[in-house]
């Protein structure tokens, strides 16, 4: 059986830069750097906005390593986690979380800003294979949860395959974001190819093979 996914994009929830960080660089892997890259910044691709605040799991995540600062996407697993790619959080010094935003170019009361310095990669992420693509960000205090600020739910232990459709697929900045069926995460956005080129696959991680990882080092249970 066909299973609708709904893949939440950081361009289909359009959101944009958070003032003055405008030279921030998305951090993403490739799988073929020899398409050059495409101008997206300002538009949504095959996609459309999204209604404001529906949904409230997304993170907006800038990242500050040794070699600058990047933007990623993730997702509030608990309130004090949040899931996002390996790769993006691989070096960080500390991460800026942003939830409760529609626009994070504009100023709204329903937003909030918390940085962290406490990261985890996965032990056995390669980046030569881009394996073990997975990590989490823990917050420093528990949000409060509202109807703008919300956890996503993830699969059970042994939860099967599913099939995608629609063409619809990742862009640079979608990194570390997720992959939702029906009110599950099912993966989150590990690689794709530059440019975003029509026909080429995109690659997520499978969150029903780290349960046990992320039930390791969260305060979540399965």
């Amino acid at each position: 059986m066909k299973t609708a996914i709904f893949f939440l994009a950081l361009f289909s929830a359009a959101w944009a830069f958070p003032q003055g960080t405008e030279e921030l660089q998305f951090k993403r892997l490739y799988v073929d750097p020899l398409i050059p890259p495409e101008n997206i910044i300002s538009r949504i691709i095959n996609g459309h906005e999204a209604v404001p605040h529906s949904i409230p799991f997304q993170a907006y995540l800038i990242i500050t390593d040794r070699e600058g600062r990047w933007l990623c996407g993730g997702s509030l697993i608990s309130r004090r986690y949040v899931l996002t790619a390996a790769h993006c959080v691989d070096g960080a010094i500390s991460v800026d979380v942003y939830l409760g935003a529609h626009n994070v170019q504009a100023t709204e009361s329903t937003r909030i800003v918390i940085t962290s310095t406490s990261t985890r990669r996965h032990e056995n992420y390669n980046e030569d294979n881009i394996s073990n693509d997975i990590g989490l960000i823990q917050l420093p205090q528990a949000v409060t949860l509202n109807e703008n600020i919300d956890v996503i739910s993830l699969p059970s232990p042994g939860a099967g395959s599913y099939e995608g459709s629609g063409g619809k697929g990742t862009c640079n900045g979608d990194s570390g974001g997720p992959l939702v069926v029906g009110n599950e995460q099912i993966g989150l956005v590990s690689y794709g190819a530059s440019g975003c080129p029509s026909g080429y696959p995109s690659a997520y991680t499978r969150i029903a093979s780290f349960l046990d990882w992320i039930e390791l080092h969260t305060d979540l249970s399965f």
